[in-house]
């Protein structure tokens, strides 16, 4: 592993793939009245936030709410937190937003636990797939893919200046 970080993304970059997923989303989701977020802690709430804010660009029409999931990533099994009853998002259609997908761990916990609800769809989006799949899961709206070893990092900052690193 690297210890010199590598800027893969910067900010002109992040901003493009933000609008490009947001545009997927409505392209799949045309019609809808209604549209739940559901970042992951941290980066991933940021992400949805970005993202629905484009997507609110795109089309007012829909009604994008936007919920947090809090979870330890290392330990995903242990506690998985909404910020709201996980019964809200019933008969509702859901985006689940990570900022990095690895080997789908993080990914599958967090659909397990939404999953107890009553959902219409669940899609995923990442804004980095690294391409280690060692659970069944798969983002369905993929900003950059990006091959590394698993010993490699990738470090997003979505801050005043959003950029991502490989170290």
């Amino acid at each position: 592993m690297s210890l010199t970080k590598k800027l893969i993304l910067n900010e002109e970059r992040v901003k493009q793939i933000i609008r490009r997923i947001a545009y997927q989303i409505h392209e799949n989701n045309m019609g809808l009245k209604n549209l739940t977020m559901v970042g992951i802690c941290d980066e991933g709430f940021e992400l949805a936030g970005r993202i629905a804010k484009e997507l609110v660009s795109i089309n007012n029409k829909t009604r994008i709410k936007q919920l947090r999931l809090d979870l330890d990533k290392k330990r995903p099994h242990d506690t998985i937190n909404l910020n709201e009853d996980v019964k809200v998002l019933a008969g509702q259609s859901v985006i689940l937003v990570d900022d990095v997908l690895n080997t789908g761990k993080t990914l599958t916990y967090c659909l397990m636990a939404l999953l107890t609800a009553d959902v219409t769809k669940i899609e995923t989006a990442v804004l980095v797939d690294r391409g280690h799949p060692q659970f069944p899961v798969l983002a369905t709206f993929s900003g950059y893919q990006l091959s590394t070893t698993l010993e490699d990092h990738i470090e997003v900052k979505l801050g005043k200046k959003p950029e991502v690193y490989l170290y």
